[in-house]
């Protein structure tokens, strides 16, 4: 199997070679691809899962970046995405959104008793537990929807596409102007206005976005699709300039400096 082979979001099985601590707080496991390339797994991730050296795990791909570096997401030892499981509730509390708006949520916890805030929609006082869909397993955390209630996002997980509708523009309390998006299901989702206004996004427009990262308190990073550009697709860019660069190894590598339609500069390795 050549290096150009592992894709993203696929499943592959890596090897731990070896353990190295760069600092007292800072631990990882040396782990080797099907190619023999070896990558850096976080060690504080994955306490629980009982990893030890000689072990074969199978681990998603999450991301391959411009310079190569691999992001990878091991197997997870007991959940599995997409599933549905029963989660005891710990607590009830309030939190405050984007938009600072007092939203209620329970505390459940997981088989290692890690807490995960969901959002309280359906739940009433005397439910013991809450039963939610796993929808992504990212540094060993898990990301979890109520399986009943408005605010339950099924099926959704990073890399997805979905439809939105962009239903207003406002400005939120750090400054920073968003869109608001629901889908057809009226789940509501932020888009900060800044990096798009090349774009020419408009209020009524129903638009194609990709979830680029799932963060706690239903926190979907998206990413428009590209006006221009598709994922996959190859390009003619004219080299603007040439430089000299770190890799995630600590390496010198040559990068070519393009610029895309809108004339936004991009690193590229030569």
């Amino acid at each position: 199997m050549q290096k150009s082979t592992l894709k993203e979001y696929e499943w592959y099985n890596f090897k731990i070679h070896k353990e190295i601590s760069i600092s007292e707080d800072e631990s990882y496991y040396i782990i080797t691809d099907p190619n023999e390339y070896k990558h850096l797994l976080v060690k504080d991730y994955y306490l629980n899962y009982d990893f030890k050296i000689g072990d074969i795990v199978p681990c998603r791909i999450d991301k391959i970046n411009c310079s190569g570096k691999i992001y990878l997401e091991p197997k997870h030892p007991f959940y599995k995405e997409g599933n549905v499981y029963d989660f005891p509730i710990k607590e009830r509390k309030s939190i405050f959104n984007i938009l600072h708006e007092k939203v209620d949520v329970v505390v459940v916890s997981d088989c290692y008793n890690h807490d995960i805030e969901v959002a309280a929609d359906g739940i009433s006082e005397v439910d013991k537990t809450i039963n939610c869909v796993v929808t992504q397993i990212k540094k060993g955390k898990l990301f979890i929807s109520p399986t009943k209630g408005i605010k339950a996002i099924h099926g959704l997980k990073e890399g997805d596409w979905f439809f939105a509708n962009i239903s207003e523009r406002f400005t939120a309390e750090n400054g920073h102007d968003y869109f608001i998006l629901r889908d057809k299901s009226n789940h509501v989702f932020y888009l900060e206005t800044t990096y798009y206004e090349n774009y020419n996004l408009q209020i009524g427009e129903n638009i194609y976005c990709k979830i680029v990262k799932i963060r706690s308190h239903w926190d979907y990073v998206l990413e428009p699709k590209n006006p221009h550009y598709v994922e996959g697709n190859s390009y003619d860019f004219v080299i603007n300039s040439k430089q000299i660069d770190l890799n995630y190894k600590g390496e010198n590598v040559y990068l070519f400096v393009i610029h895309d339609f809108f004339d936004i500069p991009a690193n590229v390795e030569a």
